[in-house]
């Protein structure tokens, strides 16, 4: 809902650039609707004031003929639970490559302009990766639930390669 903010950059200038539109979940058995916006880590907490300023501002903007709550949620960019985060995403939509992936094959380093984020994986499943376009899901994922510039990239690491020799197998007949 970009033009939520659009509008409230538009009526407040840079005072809110902080802010980022998170999700909004009308519920309609309680005629109630819940706005959510992302604020970044390095803000303690969203004081009294702007809470009412910014709910008053998305109750006018979405008259709607139910009452508006508004939440404000922190974007923790803690490398522990963004990778927590990342690996349960891609258990839940790319099985292919879960199945091939520890969490502690996620590296994260905090730059002062971006974030990047590393996935070492096997060359044998490479291609697979690619052709899903998983580092752009992550990133989008990460851009969606998180105030950050976020770099995804996944690097080819022979340590991490799917070993395709057996060996020998006993057969008891």
């Amino acid at each position: 809902m970009d033009i939520l903010i659009d509008n409230i950059k538009k009526k407040y200038g840079d005072k809110y650039d902080y802010l980022k539109f998170f999700d909004a979940i009308y519920d309609e058995a309680n005629s109630e609707c819940i706005v959510t916006f992302l604020y970044p880590m390095d803000i303690k907490e969203i004081d009294n004031e702007t809470r009412g300023e910014i709910e008053n501002f998305v109750t006018d903007f979405l008259k709607l003929n139910a009452k508006v709550k508004v939440k404000f949620k922190k974007s923790f960019n803690d490398s522990r639970i963004l990778r927590k985060d990342i690996k349960r995403f891609i258990d839940e939509n790319f099985k292919a490559v879960s199945i091939y992936l520890k969490e502690e094959q996620i590296e994260i380093e905090n730059f002062e302009d971006k974030i990047l984020i590393k996935i070492l994986i096997g060359e044998s499943i490479k291609a697979f990766y690619d052709a899903n376009k998983v580092s752009a899901s992550i990133f989008q994922f990460l851009t969606e639930n998180n105030i950050g510039n976020f770099v995804v990239d996944a690097v080819v690491s022979p340590e991490y390669e799917i070993q395709k020799e057996v060996g020998e197998v006993e057969v008891v007949v």
